[in-house]
């Protein structure tokens, strides 16, 4: 088992596109890992029980993180998401989208006040790790959850 792990966009002449449920489960000898560029999911609990794991690091090609990836990694000190999240949430604000609270969907939804349409709800997982850093990201570009 190595401790330092890169995860390649290809291996063999053949794409790498996700990583498999439990597919690191309980190493507990990985310290960091790296996926590449062109990776797009990570399956559930893929790196759950990884106890001296201590830095992780995703790229903006990840469109599906399942449930519970991180699990048991307590102690994470550094988590790397590249993401294109700024530029996205610059986009909604620039162009004038509405955010709406949950609460604000459900009395929509209710016929109890009507939107704009060009409203949006914008929703996390928030048992996930990184759930904070969008948090506050969302809070710098004064947009609501």
């Amino acid at each position: 088992k190595e401790t330092d792990v890169i995860i390649p966009n290809e291996a063999q002449g053949i794409k790498v596109i996700g990583i498999g449920e439990n597919a690191f489960a309980n190493n507990i000898e990985l310290t960091s890992v790296e996926l590449m560029e062109g990776i797009e999911q990570i399956g559930a609990s893929a790196f759950n029980g990884c106890s001296n794991l201590t830095s992780v690091k995703f790229p903006v090609s990840i469109n599906l993180y399942e449930k519970d990836i991180l699990v048991g990694c307590d102690k994470i000190e550094k988590i790397t998401i590249a993401s294109n999240f700024d530029k996205e949430m610059k986009y909604l604000k620039d162009n004038n989208f509405l955010t709406l609270t949950m609460e604000e969907m459900y009395l929509y939804l209710s016929k109890k006040i009507q939107v704009p349409k060009n409203s949006v709800v914008i929703t996390l997982y928030n048992n996930q790790p990184s759930a904070d850093i969008f948090i506050k990201k969302l809070k710098r570009h004064n947009i609501k959850t």
